[in-house]
């Protein structure tokens, strides 16, 4: 259970999850969160569907193959929350969703990419470089305002919140998105991160009830304190 100030409690609406190696995909593996808002049901189902979606995407050897040969699932990952999306029959939930993508090239390399909708994040370290594979996508970000502005219906100055939401973009919540076509479901997909295996690499995924009182940077320290410590025992 979440805590609020007072004491009062609320439904954990964050769901977790990982499939590693794909079933029938060897070579590739992925791991997730999503952060419902009017419930979990919407969380739940996205993050059983994802990981079906994702694994049945690349069950089609000419799909899998072109993301081997290019390094790049940005097309994998754009269909699967295109399809996750259709699927997904609530209408008075949603959820942010955050995915990331793994695969190896069968020898030492491997190959990290990541697509989210919403406020939930990840980072990775790799040989002490931060790297953010996440946008923030909140009424309050400048880049989401940008993208609402384009739309033909920019919001007013000092407005933080559509329909009652300070997202603008997620899964599910149809409702929503039938009144006001600001809403979106397209995610942003990351530049792919390549990891050999003498790199020393961890990725840290974690719904806005982490990030609000972190930062990303304080986040990798306490994972790197956690391995030193470690080490010296």
């Amino acid at each position: 259970m979440a805590l609020r100030r007072g004491g009062k409690k609320l439904p954990m609406e964050d769901v977790c999850y990982y499939q590693w190696p794909l079933p029938g995909v060897d070579q590739f593996g992925l791991f997730g969160i999503c952060d419902g808002h009017g419930g979990a049901e919407a969380a739940g189902s996205a993050s059983k569907l994802l990981p079906q979606i994702v694994a049945n995407i690349l069950s089609d050897s000419l799909k899998r193959e072109r993301v081997l040969s290019l390094c790049d699932a940005s097309d994998v990952l754009r269909d699967a929350f295109f399809q996750t999306e259709t699927c997904m029959n609530h209408h008075y939930e949603g959820c942010t969703a955050t995915l990331l993508l793994v695969w190896t090239d069968g020898g030492d390399n491997f190959f990290v990419q990541c697509a989210n909708l919403g406020d939930s994040a990840c980072v990775m370290n790799v040989d002490g470089k931060l790297i953010k594979m996440t946008e923030d996508h909140r009424i309050s970000s400048y880049r989401e305002r940008l993208r609402i502005q384009e739309t033909g219906a920019p919001l007013k100055e000092g407005e933080t919140r559509l329909c009652g939401l300070n997202l603008a973009r997620m899964l599910g919540d149809k409702f929503l998105k039938q009144q006001d076509s600001r809403f979106s479901y397209e995610p942003y997909i990351s530049q792919v991160v390549h990891i050999n295996q003498a790199s020393n690499a961890f990725a840290i995924m974690a719904s806005d009830g982490l990030w609000d009182v972190i930062s990303a940077k304080k986040a990798i320290q306490l994972v790197l304190q956690g391995e030193s410590g470690r080490e010296d025992c």
